[in-house]
């Protein structure tokens, strides 16, 4: 550390923090992004990357040199108009952001923009600020998925990425009076016009991220083989049948998935509607 004109000391520098960083990744699963993407019983895994327990550095240090790893598994694969990969990036804030910054995070990023598509690798990038996106990030997306944008800057930087500006175009004005989980969708390679876009409801467990030893824990539970189940025989007893005089026990009801969904749907919009009752009531 003294060569390159840095405190020798630990704890002293932030080069002592990042290369702790870096020691930590001599344990673990290897950084071959090929061997993540081998098939497992015939299916493409879910490689997981968090970097949630990081700081700001070093979530930069750590996601540019994945990404460039990444970006140099995507230039040795053949050429295929087929998807067989999919790079998902969920809060983009920070890691693509507009000239002149230039975090280690943004070159891969753009250059998978770019080229992946070519090898057959998709991108996904997900943000809730668009202006915090650069344009050329933009400019290279095929396909989006616009919800309601409320602040003008946001609105300008989509415009601007979809090719809208300086015309009088009403997207503008759907981004800013859509309700909640509405979509304005816009496929580049299709020359009709936006659409619109209503998610099914769902019900989730968003429970927020994970620390590092629930992941680990999460991770000793997937590798555990099931206990095999035991051997011994346990008694049994007998159970008289019932008599002529007992009912017979009722099944209980049973709904379908698509019932059961729009059970759902009806009860969500119900309660929307006598809450608006209400509202115009008082």
């Amino acid at each position: 550390m003294r060569l390159v004109g840095r405190d020798a000391e630990p704890g002293k520098s932030r080069e002592h923090a990042l290369l702790s960083v870096l020691a930590g990744w001599r344990t673990g699963a290897s950084l071959d992004v090929a061997a993540w993407m081998a098939p497992v019983d015939g299916k493409t895994p879910a490689t997981v990357v968090s970097v949630a327990h990081l700081d700001e550095d070093e979530r930069q240090m750590v996601l540019g040199v994945i990404l460039e790893e990444v970006l140099t598994w995507v230039r040795t694969l053949p050429g295929t108009s087929q998807l067989r990969a999919l790079v998902v990036f969920d809060e983009m804030y920070g890691f693509v952001p507009p000239h002149p910054a230039s975090p280690p995070t943004k070159r891969p990023i753009v250059s998978l923009m770019k080229q992946a598509r070519a090898y057959g690798v998709g991108v996904v990038l997900a943000t809730q600020n668009p202006m915090d996106l650069d344009y050329r990030a933009l400019s290279n997306a095929g396909l989006w998925m616009l919800g309601r944008l409320q602040t003008d800057a946001d609105r300008e930087r989509v415009l601007e990425g979809l090719g809208e500006t300086g015309k009088k175009s009403p997207l503008g004005n759907v981004l800013k009076k859509l309700p909640p989980r509405w979509f304005v969708v816009r496929n580049s390679h299709d020359k009709g016009p936006p659409m619109l876009l209503q998610p099914r409801y769902a019900i989730s467990y968003l429970r927020g991220p994970m620390t590092r030893d629930e992941i680990r824990k999460a991770r000793l539970v997937h590798a555990t083989p099931p206990t095999p189940a035991a051997t011994t025989s346990a008694p049994t007893t007998s159970v008289p049948p019932p008599s002529a005089t007992e009912a017979p026990s009722s099944p209980e009801p049973s709904l379908s998935h698509e019932a059961r969904e729009e059970s759902c749907v009806s009860s969500i919009r119900a309660s929307r509607d006598g809450s608006e009752q209400k509202e115009t009531g008082a």
